[in-house]
């Protein structure tokens, strides 16, 4: 079937580097039809030490609505980018769902204010119109960039049951400017 999700399950990725996507640079492509449902699963992984030298050590990219990236039970642990998305960037239509991973001591080493340290979205325009963080039962410790006014996480976003401890970035949350959507971040541990 042309539109199966990727699934990575059970693997460890460490040490990589790249511009962007040190690890995996995922596009919609000709192998999915257009306007059908596509993504990728990551669970149960290891992804430490890598670097992208511009942003994104996972780059996510989705033309067409309906993508769900999911990450279940990963453990993010020094990875770092010049840029944003030490750990993720979403940079197109997508909903990226997290579950259960644990996010350690990742950075970003710009020296300018980053949105979305370790986690962003791009900020929508005319083509990309839907982003949105999912998560719940995460654990975020020791994140965050090296510049003034860093936000750990940028986009819109909703989840409970997360624990956000000893991150360094001068905000945890930034929503995309104009978003009309309600979020609910109740029942997190800050």
């Amino acid at each position: 079937n042309r539109n199966q999700n990727s699934v990575i399950n059970n693997t460890i990725f460490k040490n990589n580097i790249a511009d962007n996507g040190a690890i995996i640079y995922f596009r919609h492509s000709d192998f999915v039809n257009p306007g059908e449902p596509s993504g990728i699963q990551i669970s149960n992984c290891l992804i430490s030490g890598n670097t992208a030298n511009i942003e994104g050590v996972i780059k996510l990219g989705n033309t067409y609505k309906n993508a769900n990236f999911d990450f279940i039970n990963n453990l993010f642990i020094n990875n770092q980018s010049t840029s944003i998305g030490s750990a993720i960037l979403l940079s197109q239509n997508g909903t990226l769902n997290l579950s259960g991973n644990i996010f350690l001591d990742n950075i970003t080493t710009s020296s300018n204010p980053v949105d979305g340290s370790l986690i962003s979205c791009t900020p929508p325009t005319a083509a990309n119109t839907g982003q949105f963080i999912d998560g719940s039962n995460n654990y975020f410790y020791g994140n965050g960039g090296t510049s003034e006014a860093d936000v750990l996480l940028f986009g819109t976003s909703m989840g409970d049951s997360n624990a956000f401890l000893n991150n360094f970035s001068d905000y945890l949350f930034k929503l995309i400017d104009g978003s009309t959507e309600t979020i609910s971040i109740e029942n997190n541990y800050w």
